[in-house]
């Protein structure tokens, strides 16, 4: 049975128009505000070269693909929460994340949920809402934002668990959360404040319910984290921090963060967001601030780093497809030393490679003349275990197709 908490299904096919019923004579004007559906299109845009075809199957209106696990696409818009079963034909609304603390409570947190749901706030708003979503091996679903949420594969909606003392949130994307063995969650605090602080790594056990504080990393050895991943080819687990270059590292542990190990740092060419993990090498993009940023390869056997490709903009966004196909999208930011060079482009771009080895910038979109001047034209990737055949794209302050989901299929010639 298809349902919805906002009164909305999505679907390639079809709009359904479902209503809300409320308790209240207000309830009634929200019920006729929300009626409609989102529009479905195929872009008209095509890329094609001598050794990519670039294939746009759809697109959705104000949703954004952050995670992907077993064939299913997870997607966030404002505070709802929807998953696709059928490879992104259509998407359900699975959940709503609710308010906690003061503002989510009595009537006046009713109705600001009430028209947060609504279609038109919504559009109006064009809010993304929260990235950083995982999904554990028991179905249950994890997002981790202003507060942690949790809902279990039986239940109707979201709970909210109690955040630990000054709990700090993780970078927004479906890849700064790690799911490890018998569903121990790990994310570590992302801050863009100035002032030096302890940045902690929370450990969320007991199918999400119960979360505590795994590791410290003291004042000024590093400004934030940017992800955590769990690698299952050397069991442990990558930890990635910035900013500067004595705070950008690759770390691991293998001992569930009782002791940390360097991989690498000390210079930009180690900070980056997230990497992607091979059988035989780590891949990563650089998120540099100072010069252009490049995609890098270290092979476990030699020991031994390489420079791959230079993609200008800093990255932020990694992701897999099924057929083997490894993406990276860059991020325009011009308030960095890179940014206010004549080299930096305004632009985001995606980057895509079958096998790690050879990179090639496949598509890319020019910054909207109307975004504000903290936002960044980007792509958003999901994050997941890649078990889906087809590329997965929000664009974010964009001239075309900004926040919408757009679905790609990269034939390899």
């Amino acid at each position: 049975m298809n349902t919805s908490i906002d009164g909305v299904l999505i679907t390639k096919k079809r709009k359904a128009v479902l209503g809300l019923s409320f308790v209240v004579v207000i309830s009634i004007v929200v019920l006729f505000l929300n009626l409609g559906g989102r529009d479905v299109f195929t872009p008209k845009i095509s890329f094609n070269d001598q050794s990519i075809n670039l294939e746009f199957l759809a697109a959705f209106d104000r949703l954004q693909a952050v995670y992907v696990k077993n064939g299913i696409v997870y997607g966030v818009e404002e505070r709802s929460v929807y998953a696709s079963t059928d490879g992104g034909e259509s998407f359900d609304v699975v959940g709503y994340l609710p308010r906690g603390g003061e503002s989510g409570a009595g009537l006046y947190g009713w109705l600001k949920d009430t028209f947060a749901k609504n279609k038109f706030v919504r559009n109006y708003r064009r809010s993304v809402g929260p990235a950083s979503l995982v999904v554990l091996e028991s179905g249950t679903i994890i997002v981790v934002s202003d507060q942690i949420y949790r809902k279990a594969a039986d239940a109707e909606n979201f709970e909210v668990i109690s955040l630990l003392d000054n709990q700090l949130p993780p970078f927004q994307s479906g890849s700064s959360i790690s799911v490890g063995p018998e569903d121990v969650i790990y994310y570590g605090e992302y801050t863009v404040e100035k002032e030096q602080r302890a940045i902690r790594v929370f450990r969320g056990e007991d199918d999400g319910r119960v979360w505590n504080v795994a590791y410290t990393l003291p004042p000024t050895t590093v400004f934030h984290v940017h992800s955590i991943t769990w690698d299952k080819f050397r069991q442990r687990y990558w930890i990635t921090t910035g900013d500067a270059d004595e705070e950008s590292y690759i770390f691991y542990t293998e001992d569930e963060f009782t002791t940390l190990e360097v991989l690498g740092g000390g210079s930009q060419d180690w900070r980056t967001v997230a990497p992607l993990v091979l059988e035989d090498r780590l891949i990563w993009a650089s998120d540099d601030g100072r010069k252009s940023s490049s995609i890098f390869s270290f092979n476990f056997k030699s020991q031994t780093l390489l420079k791959l490709n230079e993609v200008g903009n800093p990255a932020t966004y990694v992701s897999s497809t099924s057929d083997g196909t490894l993406l990276i999208s860059t991020t325009y930011v011009p308030q960095t030393e890179y940014g206010h060079t004549n080299l930096a482009t305004a632009e985001t771009a995606l980057w895509a490679s079958q096998g790690g080895k050879d990179w090639k910038k496949v598509f890319s979109l020019p910054e909207s003349s109307k975004r504000l001047h903290y936002q960044r034209p980007q792509i958003r990737l999901p994050g997941g275990d890649g078990s889906l055949p087809i590329v997965l794209a929000t664009p974010l302050y964009t001239q075309e197709y900004d926040f919408q989901l757009l679905e790609i299929k990269i034939n390899w010639d």
